[in-house]
């Protein structure tokens, strides 16, 4: 029997889904705790691990010994580590990875050992102000909207609560409430949101409300400023953090409120190892904590809707809500380009005239296009060859440059050829630049418009962020009047001045092929109403399509989200996706198609077999997606979805042999990629 303490050590960035047993020498007995990272022999070289398990004694012998402490205090909590577990059976990945995935910030261990070993016990990381509880204890919030009174909601349900408003003052006030009555308790709250950009108001209310006893964490502060912070969360310095998805995992010591604001949105979803998505690891961390978790949307995802009306989740939200009776609701024009008029349908009649009144009332107008730069792509009009890049085979976009002819410009891998009219497959001088970009869409308002002041405000003509800031900040100040930006970037607009917003065609939108899409549409379009609602006077928001019945648009007109909602959920039952399966997709990567074949067809027989096996055909559905050449070496992906019945007790057996069968995989020529409940198809 070994007398010396034994560290159980799993070794980061392997596929590994078990730890090994190490001894932790004398030397190192007081430094040793779960959570540390650590300096282990392993296989003839020397690998960095993370003490999982410390065990007073073992009867294992002949065991190495660790080497080296590198963290002066356990950058991961022990609830943190047995969500590790959770996250691995869940999202099929082993345990290394998914460790190694969300280790915090790296810094300097000696660094943080003599900042630390000079912090007295009494003493704040953060120098907070002692009085600041008092402050916020004095706060109080009388107008909320659900009128909580003494009693907490957080004592009265147990259950995950979906919160679904209809303005953002309606958010806040919610918000504010409940985090003051958690902090009360001496608990703590994590706010996450989807990116940095997002919620830019609320952060900036709570932390005039909270002062430093609240945190963001974002990319505006340095690694070692990240880590301090850390710290302060572990010792409860601070008590209300905000920050986007791998925030999921600071080491809160007493965790009482978890808020997952815009929780509809995909951004939650990890795209890299091990793929989580931050709502459901946001879930079980409330389970295993004992939080209260609030689900927070204006358009929530069809899922958590379906649990919240399935009693999984309670439901918080106003009844008999009609949008379009709503004071302060903006127009809604839809204009069907299949009954256009005019002599050209890029700029609908309809929306020419709304843009002559708001110019009239000096009211900023943002007109939001599908594609970037002038022309979306360049074809020969011989023989209809289409211009990809030669890098990475990815479809050139045309950009018009002053005095020249104009350049093709990749927008995968930012490659750049001068643009010329010989087409490179039939030699005939017949290229020309199609569809139409905000470039082009900008030259085209200048020409109808040219009093206005025009301004195209997208990755291509402001790549840097600086820029970017200055044409927002002019735009806020009635110094540009029409805005032509992507759907991306609707985010970063302040829109507290502004009179209208116009598509120029959504249908590239609802045309993409994937189940979700409907969804994402109107929720991107919910949106952009809650930000128009935040000013009092008038305002319009017109959407040109070809697609005028579609029930994501309708539904903007008439009683909003809970006709969308009975319209898809309807269309989900009938094609048996989710919340009625569950999906798994699995992506084979390779450039020899032979091997790629013979990979992805031994998998389909592994699952065929297990669906003879255990009688479930009807339960259990492979779809192959067409191939895809990718960026990189000419690899090629073949995908294939798992379509699971929810609630079948064979689904969680078939979970368990496919985490089986990936951990046996070895990584030669074919890779192997699993993506549990993907944010998109394709």
């Amino acid at each position: 029997m070994n007398n010396c303490k034994v560290a159980e050590v799993i070794p980061l960035k392997m596929k590994l889904n078990r730890g090994f047993y190490y001894i932790i020498p004398e030397s190192l007995k007081y430094r040793a705790e779960v959570g540390k990272r650590v300096v282990i022999p392993f296989r003839n070289s020397r690998k960095t691990g993370i003490i999982t398990d410390i065990l007073e004694k073992s009867d294992l012998g002949d065991l190495k010994e660790i080497e080296e402490v590198l963290d002066p205090v356990p950058v991961l909590s022990k609830n943190i580590l047995t969500l590790t577990e959770w996250m691995s059976r869940n999202y099929l990945c082993p345990r290394g990875l998914v460790i190694s995935s969300i280790i915090p910030y790296r810094i300097s261990a000696k660094k943080v050992s003599s900042i630390l070993d000079n912090i007295s016990p009494g003493e704040r990381l953060l120098n907070i102000d002692d009085n600041q509880r008092r402050t916020i204890e004095r706060k109080n919030c009388h107008s909320d909207t659900f009128s909580i009174k003494k009693e907490s909601l957080i004592d009265k349900i147990n259950k995950p609560i979906l919160f679904r408003y209809h303005s953002y003052r309606e958010r806040d006030l919610y918000f504010i409430n409940l985090i003051m009555k958690t902090i009360q308790k001496n608990r703590q709250v994590l706010i996450l949101i989807p990116d940095q950009f997002s919620c830019i108001r609320l952060k900036e209310k709570l932390t005039r409300i909270f002062g430093e006893s609240l945190a963001i964490f974002d990319r505006n502060t340095t690694p070692f400023q990240k880590y301090l912070r850390f710290i302060a969360v572990q010792k409860e310095e601070i008590k209300v953090v905000i920050g986007t998805r791998s925030n999921v995992f600071l080491p809160f010591y007493n965790l009482g409120l978890i808020i997952v604001e815009r929780e509809e949105s995909t951004l939650f979803k990890e795209e890299r190892v091990p793929r989580y998505s931050a709502k459901e690891v946001a879930l079980a961390r409330g389970l295993l904590e004992s939080s209260q978790i609030v689900f927070a949307s204006s358009s929530p995802s069809v899922e958590s809707y379906w649990n919240a009306l399935n009693k999984e989740y309670a439901l918080k939200e106003k009844k008999n809500i009609f949008y379009f009776k709503k004071i302060g609701y903006p127009e809604i024009f839809l204009v069907n380009l299949e009954e256009e008029k005019s002599f050209q349908r890029i700029i609908s009649f309809q929306l020419q005239q709304l843009i002559i009144k708001y110019l009239k009332e000096k009211r900023g107008i943002i007109l939001f296009s599908k594609r970037l730069g002038f022309a979306s792509y360049v074809t020969c009009t011989n023989c209809s060859h289409i211009i990809t890049c030669p890098d990475c085979g990815f479809q050139l976009s045309y950009q018009k440059e002053a005095g020249k002819r104009g350049i093709q410009l990749c927008n995968q891998c930012g490659k750049r050829i001068q643009y010329k009219r010989i087409c490179p497959k039939c030699g005939n001088p017949s290229l020309k630049p199609m569809g139409y970009g905000t470039k082009f869409i900008e030259d085209l308002v200048h020409q109808m418009f040219p009093l206005a002041k025009t301004q195209c405000f997208d990755k291509d003509a402001t790549p840097h962020l600086r820029d970017q800031t200055r044409i927002l900040d002019k735009f806020k100040k009635g110094e540009i009047d029409i805005l032509i930006t992507t759907n991306f970037m609707y985010k970063r607009i302040d829109y507290r001045q502004t009179g209208l917003i116009g598509f120029i065609l959504l249908d590239h939108l609802l045309n993409i092929p994937d189940y979700i899409i409907a969804e994402k549409t109107f929720q991107f379009l919910n949106q952009v109403i809650l930000h128009l609602l935040e000013q009092k006077n008038q305002k319009s928001l017109l959407i040109q399509t070809y697609l005028p019945k579609h029930h994501s648009l309708l539904s903007l007109e008439e009683t909003g989200y809970p006709l969308f909602y009975e319209k898809e959920i309807a269309l989900r039952k009938e094609l048996e996706y989710p919340p009625f399966t569950e999906i798994i997709k699995i992506d084979f990567i390779g450039a020899d198609q032979g091997n790629l074949r013979d990979s992805v067809d031994k998998f389909k027989e592994f699952i065929n077999k297990f669906s003879i096996t255990h009688s479930i055909g009807t339960s259990i559905y492979i779809n192959e997606l067409y191939p895809v050449k990718g960026v990189k070496n000419n690899e090629i992906t073949i995908s294939l979805l798992i379509r699971m019945k929810t609630g079948n007790k064979d689904s969680f057996e078939l979970k368990e042999l496919l985490f089986s069968y990936i951990l046996k995989t070895k990584k030669q020529r074919v890779r192997m990629i699993v993506d549990v409940k993907p944010a998109k198809l394709y």
